[in-house]
């Protein structure tokens, strides 16, 4: 899977009146170091179709070479498989996605592994992502799948506290609850060349998709791209590198006898994650 590429310093930036309105400190007390989550990117990212835009805040002068980079879902967002991004180092800009994280227990991820494995043997090309092979195991994995809040954006030092202020904010009144995934869905990239296979999720979906409100709402503020609509949360677990891929992995799904047969997975959502370059943030807890 590709690794989330940093650009420019990580020095913090300034922070402006919504830090000041809300009269928290910064969110680094609960910031730590990570290496960038790695689920469902590869060169296009995951989702549904998306824009081949970047949008950033009024005023900013943005190079064209970073218009011209993709955006993923999320974070995402091909969202990878030990394959870097081929972007070009742009300083000032890092690469920002907001995300729950899914914590799969052994057996549940086992049970995903072995329906990849059904699937590749009618359309080999597919690509489980990282922590869905039949020999990896769940416990070495430093980074957990996830369920994109955002696509993934390009955003400035400048940028980075008041977009994690305003993230706080609107999730201050945020409740925990029961999400629960199930059901498999096929997404493709803007670019239309890579198709992922997802479990949809299931309870919790209108939840889910006031979040993802509550994440356009503080990006907005900041003039950056919101999410696809309709909104589709979903956890990917696998791609295929093709055109025809969405036509691909239904047909595999098919001749698998998959269509309606698929693991389930249910948790208890308590907490939101924005990874800033190669910084994890939580940005809610509850």
């Amino acid at each position: 899977m590709e690794s989330l590429q940093e650009y420019g310093s990580d020095s913090e930036g300034s922070v402006d009146g919504l830090r000041n309105s809300e009269g928290k400190g910064s969110t680094d007390t609960r910031v730590k170091e990570v290496e960038p989550f790695h689920n469902d990117q590869l060169p296009g990212d995951h989702g549904h179709r998306k824009r081949q835009r970047v949008a950033v805040g009024a005023g900013l002068s943005i190079p064209a070479s970073v218009e011209a980079l993709p955006q993923s879902e999320g974070m995402a967002e091909a969202h990878q498989q030990g394959r870097i991004r081929n972007v070009p180092h742009m300083a000032g800009f890092f690469r920002t996605s907001i995300y729950i994280a899914v914590l799969i227990p052994g057996d549940v991820r086992a049970a995903i592994s072995r329906c990849i494995a059904q699937v590749q043997r009618q359309q080999p090309a597919l690509q489980p992502l990282q922590g869905f092979t039949i020999q990896g195991g769940g416990s070495e994995l430093q980074h957990p799948p996830h369920v994109s809040l955002s696509r993934t954006v390009y955003t400035t030092a400048q940028q980075r506290q008041t977009l994690l202020t305003a993230l706080q904010r609107h999730f201050k009144r945020q409740k925990r609850f029961k999400m629960s995934l199930g059901g498999w869905e096929v997404f493709m990239n803007d670019q239309g060349n890579t198709g992922f296979l997802a479990l949809g999720v299931r309870a919790g979906l209108d939840q889910l998709c006031d979040m993802i409100g509550q994440t356009d709402n503080a990006l907005r503020l900041h003039g950056l791209e919101t999410f696809y609509q309709p909104p589709r949360p979903h956890m990917s677990v696998a791609c295929l590198a093709s055109s025809a891929a969405q036509t691909q992995i239904e047909s595999a799904l098919s001749k698998a006898r998959l269509i309606k047969s698929s693991p389930q997975l249910v948790q208890e959502v308590s907490e939101v994650r924005c990874l800033v370059g190669q910084k994890m943030h939580l940005v809610w807890v509850a």
